[in-house]
């Protein structure tokens, strides 16, 4: 609760200073709300998988643990269509808590998971619930270009980030962002 009121105080006084952007939420911000959501998504559903927790069978996957809880499905989605792809890395924009990144690992063995978010208290979150994955993730605005710096990856996603960005053109240029391919040039 006292989280709570202090993100919406410090998200009040940005906006009144001008600090904020026209986005849904202040970046800066946001891992006060994000780990308010991972609290209340945690009650319902699976978060963290472990190895085992869930295999796939006939592109589907399926809990092999009774014991847990369902994913939530725009999790299963994404972990569904990306482990059918069976890539050898990943990039997520956006990628918060990094519990994606975690479970595409525990999915796909070996999977090379790179994750990027604009927010240090993003980065902070991950750091505490995957201290594994640190050394894989940056901080970077999906709404600037790579640097020369970042290789290819086989695929790159995003969950839940573009349709919160509103300032400007920035969520197009998130969009082409996620989609420069393999060996393609960036833009």
């Amino acid at each position: 609760m006292r989280k709570t009121l202090r993100y919406r105080l410090l998200h009040r006084l940005r906006r009144v200073l001008g600090l904020r952007r026209d986005d849904d939420f202040d970046w800066m911000l946001y891992d006060h709300k994000y780990r308010q959501e991972l609290e209340e998504l945690e009650r319902e559903f699976t978060l963290i998988l472990a190895a085992g927790d869930y295999e796939l069978a006939d592109g589907s996957l399926r809990q092999a643990s009774p014991d847990k809880k369902p994913l939530h499905p725009n999790a299963r989605l994404l972990y569904e269509t990306i482990v059918q792809l069976q890539p050898a890395s990943v990039r997520e924009f956006g990628c918060g808590g990094g519990d994606h990144l975690a479970n595409l690992c525990t999915l796909l063995p070996g999977l090379e998971a790179r994750g990027l978010d604009r927010a240090r208290g993003q980065l902070a979150v991950l750091a505490e619930r995957h201290p594994a994955l640190v050394a894989h993730v940056r901080q970077h605005d999906i709404a600037e270009p790579l640097g020369p710096d970042d290789s290819p990856v086989d695929v790159s996603y995003t969950q839940a980030v573009l349709m919160h960005i509103h300032t400007g053109d920035a969520h197009l240029r998130g969009l082409e962002a996620c989609s420069v391919r393999r060996g393609a040039p960036s833009s």
